[in-house]
């Protein structure tokens, strides 16, 4: 399925915030393991209570993996 069929729009949102605030959303996001979007995705679908939204689109990095084969020399 390609990325923008899955996910139509991926829409960007920059706000301005505490210092302080940013500080514990950090370091919320590294005692959870998350980045800092994903926290703030997750609070924010969870406010709203529609959990699956709180999904972010992704493009995968790079080319995918060739598969390895075994030759046999002789």
């Amino acid at each position: 399925m390609r990325f923008k069929e899955h996910f139509p729009m991926a829409v960007h949102l920059s706000i301005a915030i505490h210092p302080g605030l940013h500080r514990r959303i950090g370091e919320e996001a590294d005692a959870k393991n998350l980045t800092m979007n994903e926290l703030i995705a997750k609070v924010m679908a969870d406010y709203f209570e529609e959990p699956e939204l709180a999904e972010i689109p992704r493009k995968r990095l790079g080319r995918p993996r060739k598969e390895l084969t075994t030759a046999g020399r002789k």
